[in-house]
């Protein structure tokens, strides 16, 4: 591979990055700008898979659990 060709394919994929990273900036920045949700009308429970076990949603966000929901 010729010098000018790997060079050619590094400046390729940093604008790639540059590219993606501007898309990722103005979801973020869309996101941002999104009012804030409501409240959650009531307690959900969710069933684990293979285990018969249950957890409601106000359990992970107790006080000292740091658990996301996405």
């Amino acid at each position: 591979m010729s010098r000018w060709s790997t060079e050619r394919r590094v400046i390729f994929w940093l604008a790639t990055g540059v590219e993606l990273r501007r898309a990722m900036e103005d979801v973020a920045a869309a996101r941002r700008a999104l009012p804030p949700g409501g409240l959650v009308p009531q307690d959900y429970v969710f069933q684990g898979a293979g285990e018969p076990t249950e957890v409601r949603l106000s359990e992970l966000f107790s006080p000292g659990n740091d658990t996301v929901v996405v």
